[in-house]
């Protein structure tokens, strides 16, 4: 089951999973977060677009599409796979230099 989660400002927000997302409450007003604030929560760029419908929707196969809600919860926070990115970059190009010698 849900259990609704008001967000403390003052706090780091929990984990955005692609199913979560309906527990968090805005830290000041009464509803869910947008897609929007999840996405900056998730470090993503204000000016990213998300594509597809907003909220669940099966088709006859019973198959789920993936939401602008799932897109945000299921991906990488963009910071975070910048700096994983980075430490590898930092590793291979230090196993460069190691070869080098």
């Amino acid at each position: 089951g849900s259990t609704y989660r008001r967000l403390d400002p003052s706090k780091p927000c929990p984990t955005v999973t692609r199913s979560g997302y309906r527990d968090f409450i805005h830290p000041f007003e009464d509803r869910m977060l947008t897609v929007r604030e999840l996405a900056c929560l998730q470090t993503f760029p204000l000016d990213w677009e998300f594509t597809g419908t907003r909220l669940d929707s099966y088709s006859s196969k019973r198959v789920v599409t993936m939401t602008q809600f799932g897109q945000v919860g299921n991906a990488v926070p963009p910071i975070l796979a910048h700096a994983i990115a980075d430490s590898i970059k930092a590793q291979l190009f230090q196993e460069d230099t190691k070869d080098d010698k």
